[in-house]
């Protein structure tokens, strides 16, 4: 019986989430397109993604940095990128270039670290994304 009840709470968590997915891919399409082809842009032009994140969502950070620089998808190039979670404003401060993108990744209502880093790294002509 226990186990029953936990499979239908699975359930019904997975199908929230997955409208909750669904909801926002399908209303947000056309800003992801927009700056996926940004991206690409400055990646041609010899840009960099730097990913940071603070406390657990340096984690984030972590995988989206290895997906650019060892693709999912056979025959993909590698794209430049780094996680700079650890001490990331020292490193903006050495190593961002106007052509870079900076993808920073903080908890839904937000982290003043996180903002006031991609403030200044929008400040400095880079590209920025905060999740």
């Amino acid at each position: 019986m226990i186990a029953t009840n936990v499979a239908a709470r699975i359930k019904t968590r997975m199908e929230e989430r997955n409208a909750i997915c669904e909801a926002f891919f399908t209303r947000e399409a056309g800003r992801l397109a927009e700056t996926c082809r940004a991206m690409a842009e400055r990646f041609l032009k010899g840009g960099r993604l730097l990913a940071f994140g603070r406390g657990p969502y340096a984690t984030d950070a972590q995988h989206v940095s290895v997906e650019f620089v060892h693709p999912v998808i056979v025959g993909k190039r590698a794209l430049p990128a780094l996680d700079i979670s650890t001490l990331f404003r020292p490193w903006m401060e050495a190593i961002l270039r106007p052509e870079d993108i900076v993808m920073g990744f903080g908890p839904p209502e937000g982290d003043p670290e996180v903002i006031d880093a991609l403030r200044e790294a929008r400040s400095r002509g880079a590209m920025t994304i905060a999740l």
